[in-house]
């Protein structure tokens, strides 16, 4: 393992042992050879200095006894290693202590064979006083002088004298001494062994562990580590290490939040590019960064170069006179180079070229861009404005449309502000634009609807649908116009609804046209009446005049004629509703919506449609018992009754038995109805069935029976309006049509009009006449027959009445009996002056009398284009006079 791999705490051991260990060993080595090989040297000077001790112990020996002591301090020193013997031996060469104890009080040379007495001799007698000598390298011969001590202060060497003589044998010193050097090499070694480990546990806590402790908390630097302190015990230079290391965290902290900021700030930034450089790229707009000075391509975004139809790095190689076909480039360069210097904005519109060749329309915004120490350059943002030409080519023929359209276009807001209206609103209405704008459609609502009708509307469009009807609307001078409408809401991409968008059209001719076919249906009808009435009206003539005859031949017999003139009466006032029917049929006008009992006009209308059926035709009729009443118009119903029955005798002409049959019946929907038929608002019906037995109608042909103008018939037959008219006339009493037919056996056409709760009013029975009070009545007529009849029958009814034959008469005579005159009766139409004329007249003489119009004619019609009159009543001629008897008394006595 490398070096550099192995930690501190495992170098330090191996170091402090690898130096200490051989360091050690070497040194106690030496010390043992240096100690082995001075033994000789010690031991002989250890022997003389134990010897030297030894001497200065001895107390004195003598009789007093001091010998045990002597021995004491022998046997002591002899124990010693290798000293073999020691002896204190007196001059007389006896010896008086040893440490062999056999050996005392013999003489020395008995007992050791070795002794020297010469040596002994020249310790008392020469300068020397110790010998020391070496015997064949074993062992050390030594001869001490010693003075024994008498009585203390008395020097006794001259009273006695004495040597210490002993036997040092050094080689078994050696061993001992080898002993106790191994002893000590072995407690040096473990001295040193606990030394090196001391330095070692030392080393390693004083050095290795902060290391190791710095290491770990170095190595555990992360982005939260930062800042951490860590804490070092150790050595002054480790703590100054970890101090050093604290203030590297700090610091490396304040770094990290730095370049954590400048690292997030940057991503933040790279982000934003990455984020512009994507919206850049995906915006519908070709942008360009253009250098002022190459008048070069710097960089662009995607769309630039896909919508030219070049590759990046190509149009990185081009400039803006590269795509701008027969532009002048000077005028280009300068254009951009202004834009750069001057840091104003510039937008204009251009043509581009792509690679193809193609050319399409832009829209160029330019403006400057400079950054910090750098050129300033361009940055031009192109929009492809091809849709938008197209869609402002489109909407200026939408614009020219609408403003030419002759219909009245209205736009208002979701609350009914108008917002924009066309000039054909102006023409249809008469109020110009500025005075629309702002306004609500409510300035054009007539009297003709009611309120529940604009609810309905209201209703419809808000829910998000579409209405469509017709309506009367006021134009500005306050007269009224027939309108078809549609009013529809305007959504915007979320499907809320903005505005509501209301196109009118004015249905004032239609009407017209509308009335001229219906009028030339009644024509066409009546004109199949005709024949019927004249016989009809030839029956009731010869019942008159049949009458009259017999009543003139009873006059002269003196018999009673009253049956007669009863019976002339009663044919008269037939033929009167005969003509009373004719002229309703036949009458114009707008349609007038009132309560109609359905039982009472079946009766009617089949005896009008009568007229008009052959009687070798059987015409039947079925009337239910119940009480059926609608809302409707009577005219339109009767043509509707006879454009059917006409059609039923048509389709029967070839057939053996025709038949015809007319029935009234009340019906109740059920939900297979109203699911065939979701229009169907009501629940309760009167049924209207008009059958016959003729050849049937096609299945190729039953869905287009009521298209107008639609005919079967041959040439010349028919106007083929007929059941066009009939639906039209369903509609508009909200009812339903439906046609059923089996070929060659019936076709039966079912109409469901909706009922209404009105109780029919019963037929008034005769009153009798009222009689007057005298008052005067100025009675005028240019018939003398009618003239003279009404006013014999006025008189009989106890009026003074007073006549004239025509209006300008009527008047004279009215400026004379101004005061006198009580009520006035006069035909409406007559020569110079008519009826009318002659009331307005009178009202402008400030006179409020009452006045009584008689007229042969449609009374509906009796006041076309003109003004009613107050005060006033209009009577179809011929008349009862007891319903004219109870008209004057009322005008006379209004109170009663």
């Amino acid at each position: 393992m490398p070096l550099s791999r192995l930690k501190l705490r495992t170098i330090i051991p191996v170091t402090v042992i690898g130096i200490f260990l051989p360091l050690g060993t070497f040194i106690i080595g030496m010390t043992y050879t240096e100690s082995l090989s001075d033994l000789k040297q010690s031991s002989k000077a250890e022997f003389g200095r134990k010897l030297s001790e030894l001497s200065l112990q001895l107390d004195p020996v003598g009789e007093d006894g001091k010998l045990i002591e002597a021995q004491r301090l022998l046997s002591a020193a002899g124990a010693a290693d290798g000293m073999q013997h020691l002896s204190l031996v007196g001059r007389d060469e006896k010896i008086i202590a040893s440490t062999h104890f056999a050996w005392i009080g013999k003489r020395v040379d008995s007992v050791w064979n070795q002794f020297d007495p010469k040596l002994f001799a020249s310790l008392f007698h020469g300068s020397t006083h110790e010998v020391i000598s070496d015997q064949s390298g074993i062992a050390y011969h030594a001869y001490h002088f010693t003075r024994l001590r008498g009585q203390p202060g008395q020097h006794i060497r001259s009273v006695r004298q004495a040597a210490l003589v002993g036997v040092f044998d050094y080689k078994k010193s050696k061993v001992t001494l080898e002993r106790r050097l191994r002893q000590k090499a072995t407690f040096y070694f473990i001295a040193l062994l606990f030394s090196a480990g001391l330095i070692t546990f030392l080393l390693i806590r004083l050095i290795s562990r902060p290391v190791e402790q710095l290491s770990k908390f170095v190595a555990s630097f992360d982005d939260a580590a930062f800042g951490r302190q860590v804490n070092i015990t150790g050595s002054f230079e480790m703590h100054t290490l970890g101090v050093a290391v604290n203030s590297m965290s700090t610091t490396l902290k304040t770094y990290h939040e730095q370049i954590a900021v400048e690292i997030s700030e940057r991503k933040h930034t790279e982000a934003v590019l990455r984020r512009f450089r994507s919206a850049l790229d995906s915006s519908a707009d070709s942008v360009y960064i253009i250098d002022p000075e190459k008048m070069l391509f710097i960089d662009l975004n995607r769309t630039a170069h896909e919508s030219l139809g070049y590759s990046k790095e190509e149009m990185l190689s081009m400039g803006p006179q590269d795509i701008k076909p027969d532009s002048n480039h000077c005028e280009l360069a300068n254009l951009i180079t202004a834009v750069a210097e001057s840091g104003e904005t510039r937008t204009f519109e251009a043509m581009h070229q792509r690679k193809d060749g193609s050319h399409f329309p832009v829209e160029v915004f330019l403006r400057a861009m400079q950054e910090e120490h750098q050129q300033p350059v361009v940055i031009a943002s192109v929009r492809d404005v091809t849709a938008r030409k197209a869609g402002e080519a489109e909407l200026r023929k939408l614009s020219q449309a609408i403003q030419q359209a002759g219909e009245a276009v209205m736009i208002t807001d979701i609350h009914a502000v108008i917002e924009y209206v066309n000039p054909a609103f102006t023409r249809i209405t008469g109020y110009r634009a500025e005075e629309a704008i702002g306004n609500t459609p409510s300035m054009l609502r007539s009297s003709a609807q009611d309120p529940q009708f604009y609810k309905e509307l209201w209703a419809t469009i808000t829910r998000g649908d579409v209405w469509q009807g017709t309506l009367t609307d006021r134009k500005k001078d306050g007269s009224f116009y027939p309108a078809m409408m549609s009013v529809a809401p305007i959504h915007d991409d979320a499907g809320k609804t903005t505005h509501y968008l209301s196109i009118q059209q004015d249905m004032t001719e239609y009407k017209k046209l509308e009335e001229q076919f219906l009028q030339a249906q009644k024509m066409e009808a009546i004109g199949t009446l005709v024949g019927g009435i004249a016989h009809d009206f030839n029956n009731l003539l010869a019942g008159i005049t049949g009458n009259a005859f017999l009543a003139k031949k009873r006059l002269d017999d003196g018999r009673p004629m009253r049956a007669n003139i009863d019976t002339i009466s009663t044919l008269g006032y037939r033929g009167a509703d005969m003509i009373k029917q004719l002229l309703t049929f036949a009458r114009k006008g707008s349609v007038r919506m009132v309560p109609v009992s359905l039982n009472t006009f079946m009766q009617e209308g089949h005896q009008l449609a009568r007229t008009a059926i052959p009687e070798s035709m059987a015409f039947r009729l079925e009337i239910c018992p119940e009480a059926l009443s609608i809302d409707g118009d009577v005219t339109q119903l009767q043509q509707l009754i006879m454009n059917l029955t006409n059609n039923a005798r048509d389709a029967v002409a070839g057939t053996t038995h025709p038949e015809i049959t007319c029935s009234l019946q009340p019906f109740t929907a059920d939900d297979a109805f109203k699911a065939a038929h979701p229009e169907a608002t009501a629940s309760s019906f009167a049924l209207i069935t008009v059958c016959d037995n003729g050849p049937g109608i096609q299945p190729e042909h039953l869905n287009k029976v009521f298209e107008p103008f639609f005919s079967t018939k041959g040439v010349g037959e028919g106007t083929g309006l007929g059941l066009s008219m009939v639906y039209g006339c369903v509609q508009m009493h909200g009812g339903i049509i439906q046609v059923e037919s089996e070929p060659g056996s019936r076709t039966a056409f079912h109409i469901y009009l909706p009922l209404i709760n009105a109780t029919a009013t019963p037929a008034s029975e005769s009153s009798p006449i009222v009689s007057g009070r005298g008052e005067m009545i100025l009675l005028v007529d240019d018939e003398a027959c009618m003239l003279e009849t009404s006013g014999e029958v006025l008189r009989s009814m106890s009026y003074e009445v007073i006549e004239a034959a025509d209006g300008e008469q009527a008047l004279t005579l009215f400026r004379r009996h101004k005061s006198d005159i009580a009520l006035i009766i006069t035909d409406i139409v007559m020569p110079k002056m008519g009826g009318i004329d002659l009331a307005n007249a009178v009202r402008a003489l400030g006179a409020d009398i009452p006045i009584i119009f008689a007229t042969g004619y449609d009374k509906e019609h009796a006041f076309s284009g003109k003004s009613t009159i107050d005060q006033s009543v209009i009577m179809n001629k011929p008349f009862s006079f007891e319903l004219l008897s109870q008209h004057i008394r009322r005008l006379l006595d209004p109170a009663t």
